[in-house]
């Protein structure tokens, strides 16, 4: 028995009722336990050595986790919300931020606040596919920052030449 499960046997709260009343329910701790399970068996989570890394080497692991979670997500058809979970628990579970969180964060919301139903539908694939992109590019080469940049640049050049085409058809 480990010193915290020894601890736990004290408390007059049971450990597991406490977990279901922060996390607000029964099912969520459930779901947060399965997402867990997901990272805890993959080896590319194993993370015992990560502070002894160098600065690069780290950036180039925290991306091989990130991308990683994608590959798991896609795999187990995760939706959106289970999937930006699922880093939520990477990042606590290692440390480490997902290298595509502005993206994820600021981008996605903003193609659907300020997007028809149309055009979120045909592009958000493609920001999807970029944030892919961008894992697999930094994979390759992690300290090749520019990467991101022409991924980027790849997923914007569909949206601008409908932009464009809109405007002349005005």
């Amino acid at each position: 028995m480990s010193p915290l499960d020894a601890e736990r046997c004290k408390s007059s709260v049971p450990s597991r009722e406490l977990a279901y009343v922060l996390h607000q329910s029964k099912s969520n701790v459930e779901k947060l336990e399965r997402l867990e399970q997901l990272l805890v068996q993959d080896p590319v989570f194993n993370h015992e050595k990560m502070y002894y890394l160098t600065r690069g080497e780290q950036y180039k692991r925290a991306t091989q986790m990130a991308g990683q979670a994608e590959i798991i997500a896609h795999r187990n058809s995760l939706n959106e919300e289970d999937t930006a979970l699922l880093h939520v628990i990477l990042q606590g579970f290692t440390g480490c931020p997902s290298s595509t969180a502005l993206h994820t964060g600021m981008f996605f919301k903003n193609l659907g606040l300020l997007f028809t139903d149309e055009q979120q539908t045909r592009w958000m694939e493609m920001a999807k596919q970029w944030r892919m992109a961008l894992y697999e590019s930094a994979q390759h080469d992690p300290l090749n920052h520019s990467s991101d940049k022409v991924a980027l640049h790849e997923l914007l050049r569909p949206i601008r030449d409908e932009i464009a085409r809109s405007k002349s058809r005005l």
